[in-house]
Protein backbone atom coordinates (compact mmCIF):
# COMPACT_ATOMS: atom_id res chain seq x y z
CA UNK A 1 0.00 0.00 0.00
CA UNK A 2 1.29 3.39 -1.02
CA UNK A 3 2.07 5.75 1.73
CA UNK A 4 2.34 9.50 0.97
CA UNK A 5 4.72 11.55 2.90
CA UNK A 6 3.75 14.94 4.11
CA UNK A 7 5.87 16.56 1.40
CA UNK A 8 3.98 14.67 -1.30
CA UNK A 9 0.62 15.68 0.06
CA UNK A 10 1.64 19.31 0.24
CA UNK A 11 2.97 19.20 -3.33
CA UNK A 12 -0.27 17.65 -4.61
CA UNK A 13 -2.39 20.24 -2.81
CA UNK A 14 -0.26 23.06 -4.17
CA UNK A 15 -0.50 21.62 -7.69
CA UNK A 16 -4.27 21.32 -7.46
CA UNK A 17 -4.51 24.85 -6.10
CA UNK A 18 -2.42 26.22 -8.95
CA UNK A 19 -4.50 24.32 -11.53
CA UNK A 20 -7.72 25.57 -9.96
CA UNK A 21 -6.44 29.13 -9.91
CA UNK A 22 -5.42 28.84 -13.55
CA UNK A 23 -8.81 27.46 -14.54
CA UNK A 24 -10.61 30.18 -12.62
CA UNK A 25 -8.41 32.83 -14.20
CA UNK A 26 -9.22 31.51 -17.68
CA UNK A 27 -12.93 31.17 -16.95
CA UNK A 28 -13.47 34.55 -15.35
CA UNK A 29 -10.85 36.69 -17.07
CA UNK A 30 -9.18 35.32 -20.19
CA UNK A 31 -12.37 33.77 -21.66
CA UNK A 32 -14.17 37.07 -21.18
CA UNK A 33 -11.30 38.94 -22.82
CA UNK A 34 -11.24 36.47 -25.74
CA UNK A 35 -15.00 36.92 -26.28
CA UNK A 36 -14.56 40.69 -26.26
CA UNK A 37 -11.68 40.37 -28.71
CA UNK A 38 -13.87 38.29 -31.06
CA UNK A 39 -16.56 40.95 -30.96
CA UNK A 40 -14.05 43.71 -31.65
CA UNK A 41 -12.58 41.71 -34.52
CA UNK A 42 -16.05 41.31 -36.07
CA UNK A 43 -16.71 45.03 -35.62
CA UNK A 44 -13.35 45.79 -37.26
CA UNK A 45 -14.32 43.68 -40.27
CA UNK A 46 -17.64 45.53 -40.55
CA UNK A 47 -15.95 48.92 -40.29
CA UNK A 48 -13.39 47.91 -42.88
CA UNK A 49 -16.22 46.92 -45.23
CA UNK A 50 -18.01 50.25 -44.66
CA UNK A 51 -14.76 52.09 -45.25
CA UNK A 52 -14.36 50.30 -48.58
CA UNK A 53 -17.94 51.28 -49.50
CA UNK A 54 -17.26 54.93 -48.64
CA UNK A 55 -14.09 54.85 -50.73
CA UNK A 56 -16.10 53.52 -53.66
CA UNK A 57 -18.92 56.04 -53.14
CA UNK A 58 -16.96 59.21 -52.43
CA UNK A 59 -13.60 58.38 -53.99
CA UNK A 60 -10.52 57.21 -52.13
CA UNK A 61 -8.95 59.97 -50.07
CA UNK A 62 -12.01 62.24 -50.11
CA UNK A 63 -13.80 63.03 -46.89
CA UNK A 64 -17.54 62.22 -47.00
CA UNK A 65 -18.50 65.49 -45.31
CA UNK A 66 -16.60 67.49 -47.95
CA UNK A 67 -18.26 65.59 -50.81
CA UNK A 68 -21.69 66.02 -49.17
CA UNK A 69 -21.08 69.75 -48.72
CA UNK A 70 -20.06 70.14 -52.37
CA UNK A 71 -23.19 68.28 -53.48
CA UNK A 72 -25.38 70.42 -51.22
CA UNK A 73 -23.95 73.57 -52.76
CA UNK A 74 -25.13 72.34 -56.15
CA UNK A 75 -28.51 71.01 -54.98
CA UNK A 76 -29.48 74.02 -52.87
CA UNK A 77 -29.89 76.43 -55.80
CA UNK A 78 -32.11 73.88 -57.52
CA UNK A 79 -34.21 73.45 -54.38
CA UNK A 80 -34.53 77.22 -53.96
CA UNK A 81 -35.50 77.64 -57.62
CA UNK A 82 -38.13 74.92 -57.31
CA UNK A 83 -39.45 76.59 -54.16
CA UNK A 84 -39.71 79.98 -55.88
CA UNK A 85 -41.41 78.51 -58.92
CA UNK A 86 -43.86 76.50 -56.82
CA UNK A 87 -45.11 79.67 -55.19
CA UNK A 88 -46.22 80.98 -58.56
CA UNK A 89 -48.89 78.28 -58.68
CA UNK A 90 -51.75 79.85 -56.79
CA UNK A 91 -55.50 79.92 -57.12
CA UNK A 92 -55.39 83.66 -57.70
CA UNK A 93 -58.84 85.13 -57.08
CA UNK A 94 -60.45 81.70 -57.01
CA UNK A 95 -60.47 81.55 -53.22
CA UNK A 96 -59.87 85.17 -52.18
CA UNK A 97 -62.49 86.39 -49.75
CA UNK A 98 -62.33 89.44 -47.50
CA UNK A 99 -62.19 88.33 -43.85
CA UNK A 100 -65.24 88.64 -41.67
CA UNK A 101 -64.63 91.22 -38.88
CA UNK A 102 -64.27 89.65 -35.46
CA UNK A 103 -66.26 92.42 -33.83
CA UNK A 104 -69.24 94.51 -34.86
CA UNK A 105 -71.01 91.91 -37.03
CA UNK A 106 -72.62 88.53 -36.58
CA UNK A 107 -70.85 85.87 -38.66
CA UNK A 108 -74.17 84.37 -39.79
CA UNK A 109 -75.57 87.73 -40.89
CA UNK A 110 -72.36 88.65 -42.73
CA UNK A 111 -72.24 85.26 -44.40
CA UNK A 112 -75.86 85.44 -45.48
CA UNK A 113 -75.35 88.84 -47.09
CA UNK A 114 -72.18 87.79 -48.90
CA UNK A 115 -73.43 84.42 -50.13
CA UNK A 116 -76.49 86.09 -51.63
CA UNK A 117 -74.25 88.64 -53.32
CA UNK A 118 -72.04 85.85 -54.72
CA UNK A 119 -75.07 83.94 -55.97
CA UNK A 120 -76.54 87.01 -57.69
CA UNK A 121 -73.17 87.81 -59.29
CA UNK A 122 -72.87 84.33 -60.81
CA UNK A 123 -76.39 84.52 -62.22
CA UNK A 124 -75.76 88.03 -63.55
CA UNK A 125 -72.50 86.94 -65.25
CA UNK A 126 -74.24 84.02 -66.94
CA UNK A 127 -77.11 86.26 -68.02
CA UNK A 128 -74.69 88.83 -69.45
CA UNK A 129 -73.05 86.08 -71.54
CA UNK A 130 -76.39 84.72 -72.65
CA UNK A 131 -75.48 81.30 -71.24
CA UNK A 132 -77.96 79.01 -69.50
CA UNK A 133 -76.52 77.30 -66.40
CA UNK A 134 -79.22 74.82 -65.35
CA UNK A 135 -76.62 72.46 -63.91
CA UNK A 136 -74.95 75.02 -61.65
CA UNK A 137 -75.98 75.41 -58.03
CA UNK A 138 -75.40 79.15 -57.45
CA UNK A 139 -74.64 78.38 -53.78
CA UNK A 140 -72.16 75.67 -54.82
CA UNK A 141 -73.24 73.32 -52.07
CA UNK A 142 -72.83 75.85 -49.27
CA UNK A 143 -75.60 76.54 -46.73
CA UNK A 144 -78.28 78.99 -47.81
CA UNK A 145 -79.39 81.72 -45.41
CA UNK A 146 -82.64 79.84 -44.78
CA UNK A 147 -80.74 76.69 -43.87
CA UNK A 148 -78.87 78.58 -41.15
CA UNK A 149 -82.02 79.55 -39.27
CA UNK A 150 -81.60 78.78 -35.57
CA UNK A 151 -77.83 78.22 -35.85
CA UNK A 152 -74.82 80.25 -34.75
CA UNK A 153 -71.88 79.39 -37.02
CA UNK A 154 -68.43 80.68 -36.11
CA UNK A 155 -66.16 82.83 -38.26
CA UNK A 156 -63.81 79.98 -39.41
CA UNK A 157 -66.79 77.94 -40.54
CA UNK A 158 -68.45 80.78 -42.45
CA UNK A 159 -65.14 81.80 -44.02
CA UNK A 160 -64.65 78.29 -45.38
CA UNK A 161 -68.16 78.36 -46.86
CA UNK A 162 -67.46 81.69 -48.50
CA UNK A 163 -64.15 80.50 -49.93
CA UNK A 164 -65.80 77.40 -51.39
CA UNK A 165 -68.58 79.49 -52.89
CA UNK A 166 -66.04 81.94 -54.30
CA UNK A 167 -64.12 79.05 -55.85
CA UNK A 168 -67.28 77.69 -57.46
CA UNK A 169 -68.17 81.12 -58.82
CA UNK A 170 -64.72 81.59 -60.33
CA UNK A 171 -64.83 78.15 -61.95
CA UNK A 172 -68.19 79.05 -63.48
CA UNK A 173 -66.80 82.34 -64.78
CA UNK A 174 -63.81 80.45 -66.22
CA UNK A 175 -66.19 78.27 -68.23
CA UNK A 176 -68.29 81.25 -69.29
CA UNK A 177 -65.25 83.21 -70.43
CA UNK A 178 -63.95 80.18 -72.33
CA UNK A 179 -66.97 80.03 -74.62
CA UNK A 180 -69.40 77.68 -72.89
CA UNK A 181 -72.81 77.83 -74.54
CA UNK A 182 -74.63 76.02 -71.74
CA UNK A 183 -73.51 74.33 -68.51
CA UNK A 184 -75.55 71.24 -67.74
CA UNK A 185 -73.54 69.99 -64.74
CA UNK A 186 -70.76 71.23 -62.50
CA UNK A 187 -69.21 69.22 -59.70
CA UNK A 188 -66.36 70.34 -57.45
CA UNK A 189 -64.87 67.68 -55.21
CA UNK A 190 -63.43 68.54 -51.77
CA UNK A 191 -59.76 69.61 -51.84
CA UNK A 192 -57.04 67.12 -51.08
CA UNK A 193 -53.38 67.45 -50.12
CA UNK A 194 -50.71 66.23 -52.54
CA UNK A 195 -47.00 65.84 -51.79
CA UNK A 196 -47.57 67.57 -48.47
CA UNK A 197 -47.43 71.08 -49.97
CA UNK A 198 -50.17 71.35 -52.60
CA UNK A 199 -53.92 71.69 -52.29
CA UNK A 200 -55.61 70.10 -55.30
CA UNK A 201 -59.20 70.69 -56.41
CA UNK A 202 -60.87 68.35 -58.91
CA UNK A 203 -63.63 69.76 -61.13
CA UNK A 204 -65.99 67.91 -63.42
CA UNK A 205 -68.40 69.57 -65.83
CA UNK A 206 -70.74 68.75 -68.69
CA UNK A 207 -71.35 71.65 -71.02
CA UNK A 208 -71.95 72.67 -74.61
CA UNK A 209 -69.17 74.39 -76.54
CA UNK A 210 -67.92 74.71 -80.10
CA UNK A 211 -64.78 72.82 -81.12
CA UNK A 212 -62.63 75.93 -81.63
CA UNK A 213 -63.44 77.27 -78.16
CA UNK A 214 -62.91 73.82 -76.62
CA UNK A 215 -59.42 73.52 -78.12
CA UNK A 216 -58.53 77.03 -76.94
CA UNK A 217 -59.91 76.28 -73.47
CA UNK A 218 -57.85 73.09 -73.10
CA UNK A 219 -54.73 74.78 -74.45
CA UNK A 220 -55.13 77.65 -72.00
CA UNK A 221 -55.42 75.19 -69.12
CA UNK A 222 -52.33 73.28 -70.17
CA UNK A 223 -50.10 76.31 -70.73
CA UNK A 224 -51.20 78.66 -67.95
CA UNK A 225 -47.96 79.90 -66.35
CA UNK A 226 -49.59 81.34 -63.23
CA UNK A 227 -51.94 78.54 -62.20
CA UNK A 228 -51.57 74.80 -62.18
CA UNK A 229 -54.14 72.87 -64.20
CA UNK A 230 -54.22 69.19 -65.09
CA UNK A 231 -56.72 67.64 -67.46
CA UNK A 232 -57.57 64.09 -66.36
CA UNK A 233 -59.90 63.18 -69.20
CA UNK A 234 -62.61 64.44 -71.52
CA UNK A 235 -65.36 63.13 -73.77
CA UNK A 236 -67.15 64.89 -76.61
CA UNK A 237 -70.34 64.11 -78.52
CA UNK A 238 -71.61 65.75 -81.70
CA UNK A 239 -75.36 65.21 -82.16
CA UNK A 240 -75.49 67.67 -85.11
CA UNK A 241 -73.43 65.94 -87.79
CA UNK A 242 -75.06 67.86 -90.65
CA UNK A 243 -74.42 71.28 -89.13
CA UNK A 244 -71.24 73.19 -89.88
CA UNK A 245 -69.34 74.19 -86.71
CA UNK A 246 -72.03 72.72 -84.45
CA UNK A 247 -72.16 72.97 -80.66
CA UNK A 248 -70.78 69.78 -79.11
CA UNK A 249 -71.43 68.25 -75.75
CA UNK A 250 -68.29 68.14 -73.62
CA UNK A 251 -67.59 66.22 -70.45
CA UNK A 252 -64.25 67.18 -68.94
CA UNK A 253 -62.47 66.44 -65.70
CA UNK A 254 -59.59 68.66 -64.59
CA UNK A 255 -57.81 69.80 -61.44
CA UNK A 256 -56.37 73.01 -60.05
CA UNK A 257 -53.67 73.14 -57.41
CA UNK A 258 -52.24 75.78 -55.13
CA UNK A 259 -48.97 75.89 -53.21
CA UNK A 260 -49.33 75.67 -49.45
CA UNK A 261 -51.86 74.24 -47.03
CA UNK A 262 -54.82 76.26 -45.69
CA UNK A 263 -54.88 77.16 -42.01
CA UNK A 264 -57.74 74.79 -41.29
CA UNK A 265 -58.13 71.47 -43.08
CA UNK A 266 -61.42 70.85 -44.90
CA UNK A 267 -63.88 68.47 -43.23
CA UNK A 268 -63.82 64.94 -44.50
CA UNK A 269 -66.76 62.69 -45.29
CA UNK A 270 -66.96 61.45 -41.71
CA UNK A 271 -67.36 64.93 -40.30
CA UNK A 272 -63.78 65.30 -39.08
CA UNK A 273 -60.94 67.26 -40.60
CA UNK A 274 -58.23 66.27 -43.00
CA UNK A 275 -57.56 65.55 -46.64
CA UNK A 276 -60.32 63.81 -48.59
CA UNK A 277 -59.47 60.80 -50.72
CA UNK A 278 -60.40 61.27 -54.36
CA UNK A 279 -61.07 58.33 -56.71
CA UNK A 280 -59.12 57.87 -59.91
CA UNK A 281 -59.92 60.00 -62.94
CA UNK A 282 -61.70 57.16 -64.73
CA UNK A 283 -64.00 56.58 -61.77
CA UNK A 284 -64.69 60.30 -61.49
CA UNK A 285 -65.67 60.44 -65.16
CA UNK A 286 -68.05 57.52 -64.66
CA UNK A 287 -69.51 59.21 -61.60
CA UNK A 288 -69.95 62.43 -63.56
CA UNK A 289 -71.77 60.63 -66.35
CA UNK A 290 -73.92 58.74 -63.86
CA UNK A 291 -74.86 61.95 -62.08
CA UNK A 292 -75.56 63.61 -65.41
CA UNK A 293 -77.91 60.82 -66.46
CA UNK A 294 -79.62 61.03 -63.09
CA UNK A 295 -80.13 64.76 -63.59
CA UNK A 296 -81.57 64.12 -67.04
CA UNK A 297 -83.98 61.54 -65.67
CA UNK A 298 -85.17 63.97 -63.04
Amino acid sequence: MLRFKTQHIVAIVVLLAVAGAGGATYQFYFKKQLDEYSKNEELWKQLKGKHSQLDSLFGKGNKPEEVAQAAAQKVQPWAEAAERRSRFFTLGDFDKVAPIPETGVLPKAEYSARIEQMKNQVLADAYAKGVAIPGVDPYFGQPTPNELAGTSPKIPETMKWLRDAQFGGEVTRLLLDSGALQIDALYIWPPRTENGIFQSYTIGTRMWMRMRELCTFMQDLQYDDQKYFQIHGFRIQNPYLRVQDPPIQVEILFSMASYGIPEEAPPDASGGTGAVAIPAAGELMLNLRGLNRQDDDE
